[in-house]
């Protein structure tokens, strides 16, 4: 098949057929074959809840990666309306598929990862798209901060409207991110580079000898520590995979991006806890209620959301130990969806 000449609007007309799509969080992702040829389909989903940053199209960041970096899909189309994506078809297995959320991960793998960290600290500025207008400078780590603490507390405000009796119940304060106002003023001023924003086992492709990197439209041009932190909160590592990816970030890191890491990297993770606190209190008590009652997957969903809160709360409880217990968690939800 000729790639230059497809018909790419019966390529959407397939992707929007019901019961064609994969769908991810933002997007309906769809694989279109055409002879020997295979094409991701990518359909942004109209009714998706906005829980992240993201300051470009997708199109736009995935434009320039090219030859910058090695493992991104390449587009391959834009139609803007409608608006869909064609990319090229990543061949492989998802590594959550193979290596499930908490279970090991390959040293390849990780090994691949930091590969993608070394080409995204070294990514040319001069290729990034334009940025927003009020974007802090380069450098600003205290004003890239403060824009996650205000999209943190955006997203409290909107879920609070939605389940007050909820937030109220499992402790979740109104400004869960206020312990974390004081350590904005100690981030350490570090050059901007290219980050992922969304490199967790769902969006890594796992082919017969490299890994690919799937879903660009959260890419940011921020500080690089963010990026690992980010990385290692989604990532579910067990101890030893962890450690192997941060050794393997330093490595490539430079040494203007390597300091005061590790402090830094301790205030990415709070805010990450924190915000997957309020983000997933929501989004978890609509899966638990989904599950039939007594069932594996609604006590899996009800043991996940009571971590989610237990790793957040130590930032906001003043030094109270205790833990939510699960029974509790469950208690709140069904009072949520019965209210």
């Amino acid at each position: 098949m000729d790639r230059n000449t497809p018909d790419f609007m019966a390529f959407f007309d397939a992707a929007m057929r019901p019961g064609s799509d994969a769908r991810g969080f933002y997007h309906r992702n769809v694989r279109v074959t055409v002879g020997p040829d295979s094409f991701m389909v990518r359909v942004p989903m109209e009714e998706s809840e906005v829980m992240d940053l993201s300051i470009w199209a997708e199109h736009d960041i995935l434009s320039v990666l090219h030859p910058h970096l090695t493992h991104a899909p390449r587009l391959l189309h834009v139609h803007h309306d409608p608006y869909f994506q064609v990319q090229e078809f990543i061949e492989g297995e998802r590594v959550e598929d193979l290596h499930p959320y908490g279970a090991s991960i390959p040293a390849r793998i990780i090994d691949d990862i930091v590969v993608l960290f070394s080409e995204l600290l070294s990514f040319p500025e001069s290729r990034i798209p334009a940025l927003p207008a009020d974007w802090p400078a380069d450098g600003d780590s205290e004003g890239f901060g403060a824009v996650l603490l205000r999209l943190g507390r955006s997203l409290r405000e909107d879920h609070g409207k939605e389940a007050p009796r909820l937030f109220e119940t499992l402790g979740i304060p109104e400004d869960p991110f206020l312990p974390l106002e004081d350590g904005l003023k100690d981030l350490t001023s570090r050059p901007f580079r290219l980050l992922h924003g969304d490199i967790h086992r769902g969006n890594l492709i796992r082919g017969a000898q490299e890994t690919f990197f799937l879903d660009w439209q959260l890419a940011l041009w921020g500080d690089p520590v963010y990026d690992l932190a980010d990385h290692v909160h989604k990532m579910g590592y067990t101890p030893d995979s962890e450690q192997r990816c941060i050794r393997g970030w330093l490595s490539v890191a430079p040494g203007e991006c390597r300091r005061r890491w590790s402090e830094d990297l301790k205030f990415y993770l709070a805010y990450e806890r924190v915000k997957s606190s309020v983000v997933d209190t929501v989004r978890w008590a609509r899966r638990i209620a989904q599950a039939p009652t007594g069932s594996p997957a609604r006590h899996t969903a009800v043991q996940e959301l009571t971590a989610k809160i237990n790793r957040a709360r130590p930032y906001w409880s003043q030094g109270d130990s205790g833990v939510l217990a699960a029974d509790r968690v469950a208690s709140a939800v069904t009072e949520f969806h019965q209210a």
